[in-house]
């Protein structure tokens, strides 16, 4: 029973190795990589979905003003939210040479401020903008019969809830966390360092 006790004082008082230098490198720059592709694909599809909407509107001519400034919103909600993504871009790139831990300890909080900021003020007037830009665009072609106003206005209304209070805030702590974990992981290795 003693030998129990022993082993048991013995793996409590146990200190887990931390993870190796290049270990936490490889995780920030696999976390920067996965990040610059993402903008990347956000460019692409972003650029795609406004190409269309400009065909839209130039093959199906809409009549109606608010048609217009619908479409009008919804490119510039996606324009406004391209351009606040791309400015994470020079840091996605900055650093690749470098092996210095403070650098890619200020970098990470860098990305980590601008994350921030897409996440909460630029996602906020990209929301605002697109949901009118879409509500506006449909007026046209739903105005028809009560009926389908309320179908459509409904569904995309509750599409967009849908969006703005559950898929959004998920999106978003899973992100922080993701972050925040390296950073800390770069903060701790380095107080390990400077003792």
């Amino acid at each position: 029973m003693s030998n129990n006790i022993e082993l048991k004082d013995l793996w409590q008082k146990k200190i887990a190795e931390p993870p190796g230098v290049n270990e936490i490198y490889q995780l920030v720059t696999t976390s920067k990589k996965q990040l610059l592709k993402k903008t990347i694909l956000i460019n692409l599809i972003y650029g795609a979905t406004s190409v269309l909407i400009i065909g839209i509107w130039v093959y199906y001519q809409p009549q109606l003003l608010t048609t217009k400034v619908g479409i009008s919103l919804t490119i510039i909600a996606i324009t406004t939210f391209v351009l606040a993504q791309n400015r994470l871009l020079p840091l996605l790139k900055k650093g690749k040479d470098s092996v210095n831990l403070s650098e890619y300890l200020v970098q990470l909080k860098q990305i980590r401020q601008k994350e921030v900021f897409m996440q909460t003020t630029m996602m906020n007037v990209y929301f605002v903008l697109l949901s009118t830009g879409i509500l506006l665009y449909m007026y046209e072609y739903v105005a028809k019969n009560f009926r389908s106003i309320f179908v459509a206005y409904g569904t995309t209304i509750a599409w967009i809830a849908f969006n703005w209070f559950y898929l959004r805030p998920k999106s978003i702590k899973k992100q922080q966390e993701k972050t925040n974990s390296l950073i800390e992981k770069l903060e701790g290795l380095q107080k390990q360092l400077e003792e």
